[in-house]
């Protein structure tokens, strides 16, 4: 039996440099790439996660960071020396890629996603 677990919008800033390169990157269908982005839930920004997501030979990884308000403002405003000083790994990361990627916060894109869940397995199947 399906469930339907969720029903939700999501807000999700890309953070890529000026010639829109992982963007192009995934309109192109590359196999091996990455993009960070902010994302949030349900026009709630009391929750806000930086994610890194990243697919090699066709395998997908995702790795996320909890960040504040005040820390995603910052960030919005390329105030960003505090992502060194934070000792998060993918926060460090993000930092050295603004630097040599010249990376900065670019498309928004909103959108409402349905949540499926399929109990044997636990798979879960979303409808954006």
């Amino acid at each position: 039996m399906i469930n339907t677990t969720d029903y939700f919008t999501l807000r999700s800033r890309l953070i890529d440099n000026l010639d829109n390169k992982a963007l192009m990157e995934k309109i192109n269908g590359l196999r091996n790439r990455e993009k960070f982005r902010i994302r949030f839930y349900n026009n709630d920004p009391s929750f806000i996660k930086l994610e890194k997501k990243s697919k090699a030979y066709g395998l997908c990884l995702k790795s996320a960071a909890v960040i504040t308000k005040r820390q995603c403002e910052r960030l919005l405003h390329n105030d960003i020396e505090w992502l060194m000083d934070s000792g998060d790994e993918l926060l460090q990361e993000l930092y050295a890629k603004i630097k040599y990627q010249l990376l900065r916060p670019q498309t928004v894109v909103d959108y409402f996603r349905e949540a499926y869940i399929y109990e044997p397995g636990r798979v879960r199947i979303t409808i954006d």
